[in-house]
């Protein structure tokens, strides 16, 4: 007959450090995609910038950094575990 084997926390540890990684990794590229597809309003070439046009480019560029800075507040107190995670 085999003997149970008995489950212990260092058991646990690799796979718990390897879904953290792997979920710290999810949540920065979906940072980085939601920043890199948020659209900014374009101005046809030879078209004159008017005001109108410089202050709904300000207010979009101010949205984009709002959206920014509230993700990196979601996100500041995800620590990582260091060494050898092996995925």
């Amino acid at each position: 007959m085999e003997k149970s084997k008995i489950l212990r926390l260092s058991d646990l540890v690799k796979p718990v450090a390897s879904a953290t990684a792997f979920f710290t990794t999810l949540v920065i590229l979906s940072v980085a995609y939601a920043g890199w597809s948020t659209p900014v309003p374009t101005v046809a070439t030879g078209q004159a910038l008017t005001k109108a046009l410089w202050d709904n480019l300000a207010n979009e560029l101010a949205d984009h950094d709002s959206k920014i800075a509230g993700q990196e507040a979601k996100t500041a107190n995800i620590s990582s575990v260091g060494g050898n995670v092996g995925v």
